[in-house]
């Protein structure tokens, strides 16, 4: 693509455009930082959950732990209540 000239897409007649410089070297750079800050982002408490006025600190994944089990509870008590689904049905296979 020098000047005017556009090349086109063979297969659909679509102008085509040029990559960005380097985007290549960007995108492995941006992997390896993801990578190497991963580890300490779920190792150090960054983040503090507050429930009924008490909290502590947590790391990422603790966090979501912490956010994610009072839901599940939640749901279990709900499934619970279905016909056929109960906590003894689901914890032993044995015949009564």
């Amino acid at each position: 693509m020098t000047g005017s000239t556009w090349t086109r897409c063979p297969r659909c007649e679509s102008v085509l455009h040029e990559r960005k410089p380097d985007s290549v070297a960007r995108t492995w750079a941006l992997v390896i930082a993801a990578a190497l800050l991963y580890i300490p982002a779920n190792y150090y408490p960054v983040l503090t959950v507050m429930q009924l006025g008490a909290g502590q600190p947590s790391t990422i994944l603790g966090g979501v732990e912490e956010l994610v089990t009072p839901f599940l509870s939640f749901t279990w008590r709900g499934m619970a209540r279905l016909p056929g689904v109960s906590p003894a049905s689901t914890t032993s296979r044995c015949a009564p």
